[in-house]
């Protein structure tokens, strides 16, 4: 990676897992991250070991599932940044294995919910800015479940297909203002 250097970055999911891999080298790279994660603590740990190795992080605690909550964190930390997002990592995910029809409508739900409603609520809030200074971009995390299905996981490869398909949808309406989106 080239040319992250002072770049502003945020981050969902990034308290742990593949999340805090991302968050690492980020900041390896010279980005100052928001760690955007439901979990508190984890967001504070992840914004620690980042300074411990001489990077600049910041806690942002929010569910990526309720909107004005979201919105409000968000803009609150470019506003604290005096500057829009450079780079979106859209990688806060969640499932939950089972047959789909010992499946609850609750767990669809809460799997569809924080896949692709997440994914799509972060980026409705963040792209705008990037459009504006006519730079972005934006790095959604899908599946391969996505793409071929996956038994035992049938609500999480619905919401990644979405994500997929919302990732190319996206790309085509910011390609013009010099903002990417792209998906892995």
């Amino acid at each position: 990676m080239k040319g992250l250097k002072g770049k502003l970055a945020l981050v969902t999911g990034g308290g742990g897992g593949i999340g805090l891999a991302i968050v690492s080298r980020l900041a390896a790279e010279g980005c100052a991250i928001g760690i955007l994660d439901i979990n508190a603590d984890a967001a504070r740990k992840a914004c620690d070991a980042v300074k411990a190795s001489g990077g600049a992080a910041f806690p942002i605690q929010a569910d990526i599932c309720n909107y004005p909550a979201l919105d409000a964190a968000i803009k609150a930390f470019v506003a604290e940044q005096k500057r829009d997002i450079d780079i979106l990592v859209n990688n806060a995910g969640w499932d939950i294995f089972g047959a789909f029809v010992k499946m609850t409508p609750e767990n669809m739900n809460k799997v569809i919910a924080i896949n692709l409603i997440g994914m799509m609520n972060v980026t409705h809030i963040v792209v705008p800015g990037m459009i504006a200074k006519e730079a972005g971009r934006v790095i959604n995390i899908a599946s391969d479940a996505g793409r071929n299905g996956s038994s035992g996981e049938t609500a999480y490869a619905a919401a990644k297909g979405g994500v997929i398909a919302f990732s190319k949808s996206v790309a085509r309406e910011t390609a013009g203002k010099k903002s990417t989106v792209n998906c892995v």
